[in-house]
């Protein structure tokens, strides 16, 4: 019983953290593209 529960909570923990790194990397390149596409805006006027 308690092996499956660590195994449960270690699944759920890899799950987690895998989506918080995926998420993590999303949230950058938009805040990169938001930059660039702020930066060629100011650029062109």
């Amino acid at each position: 019983m308690s092996g499956l529960h660590l195994m449960y909570v270690g699944k759920v923990f890899v799950v987690s953290s895998v989506w918080c790194s995926m998420l993590n990397i999303l949230y950058l390149r938009l805040i990169c593209l938001s930059g660039l596409t702020f930066s060629r805006v100011s650029r062109d006027r």
